[in-house]
């Protein structure tokens, strides 16, 4: 069994009213405050992170029973 080790951020990176995006381990992840457009979702939060390949991305999120709830801004 192999173990990765993963760093926790010990400051946002970037922190508004709105959002707080982390840094961690080279990937940007953002939580935000939901938007009036994001209503048919849950309530509360959004969370979304940066990542090189959109579409490859989503179809192993997809594949895994991820239901996309919209798609980019």
């Amino acid at each position: 069994m192999t173990t990765t080790a993963h760093t926790t951020p010990s400051a946002p990176a970037v922190q508004t009213q709105r959002l707080v995006s982390f840094l961690v381990d080279g990937a940007r992840l953002t939580i935000r405050r939901v938007e009036e457009f994001d209503g048919s979702g849950p309530a509360g939060i959004a969370v979304s992170w940066t990542v090189d390949d959109l579409d490859a991305s989503v179809g192993d999120s997809t594949d895994r029973g991820a239901v996309v709830h919209r798609g980019p801004q």
